[in-house]
């Protein structure tokens, strides 16, 4: 019987494949943005016996996350990754996934709905929740927020991720970015411009 790919671009095929030749150090992972189990690079691995932790800000989604995972070893957490801890309106969009903390984050109309959600830097909500400082996946897709939280989790330095999946349309310069920081660019999956780009530590 063939595997579910719970992906939107088949990331979780190539995340797989990239994980039997490079075995994990505890496999645990991180979703930021985590949504739901459609469209997800983490699923299938929870699924599997990972742990990890799943950050949803919106309130429904985060419900379903928690419905979900029932009996799987995943902490959901109801909120958002930024750059400080603030708490921030999150603008709901008619399109699920679309929702964001950026308000000309346009990719679909808005609701009028604005609901306001926790937000704390990745580091924080990794060490409140016990994530280990070598995590194998991250996982980020938050609606143009990924480049301001990943500068922020880099120069904090109190974690590092093996490989991370991220949203390209979020970086003025993503290579650049995670180059800096000691990571090779693997694959571009999806859209030129709109795809996910998936990046591997060099350390």
């Amino acid at each position: 019987m063939k595997e579910k790919d719970f992906s939107q671009h088949g990331e979780q095929k190539l995340l797989k494949e990239w994980f039997k030749k490079h075995r994990p150090k505890n496999r645990f992972l991180v979703d930021v943005g985590a949504y739901s189990t459609e469209l997800s690079n983490t699923y299938r691995f929870l699924k599997e016996g990972w742990e990890g932790i799943l950050i949803e800000p919106n309130e429904e989604k985060y419900w379903g996350l928690m419905r979900a995972t029932k009996g799987l070893k995943a902490v959901v957490v109801h909120g958002g990754a930024g750059s400080s801890a603030v708490r921030l309106p999150l603008y709901i969009h008619t399109v699920g996934g679309h929702d964001s903390f950026l308000k000309d984050w346009g990719h679909s109309e808005l609701t009028g709905e604005t609901p306001l959600v926790n937000v704390w830097p990745l580091t924080e909500i990794l060490r409140d929740w016990g994530a280990p400082s070598r995590v194998d996946l991250i996982s980020i897709d938050t609606e143009g927020m990924d480049e301001e939280i990943m500068k922020c989790f880099f120069k904090d330095g109190k974690y590092r991720a093996t490989v991370i999946v991220t949203e390209a349309e979020s970086y003025k310069d993503g290579k650049g970015l995670f180059g800096k920081y000691g990571y090779r660019l693997l694959a571009h999956l999806g859209d030129k411009v709109f795809g996910n780009d998936i990046f591997v530590s060099m350390i």
